[in-house]
């Protein structure tokens, strides 16, 4: 991932499993990382059926 500049907001990855009533958050970065691509990588060791979910949330600055 490439989380540069002063308004990147934030990234976040979940786990959703069918037992599960909520998601499992796996990993959360947020602000500025650097000018630099990164890897992310998350073992999981689960034996049913699941969804990674990603978000991402831009932070937008709007000057009037």
């Amino acid at each position: 991932y490439h989380m540069y500049g002063s308004n990147i907001g934030s990234l976040k990855v979940y786990l959703l499993t069918a037992n599960s009533k909520c998601e499992d958050e796996l990993f959360s970065e947020s602000g500025n990382q650097g000018n630099v691509w990164r890897n992310l990588q998350i073992t999981l060791d689960i034996q049913q059926h699941f969804q990674v979910q990603y978000t991402l949330l831009l932070t937008v600055t709007i000057n009037a």
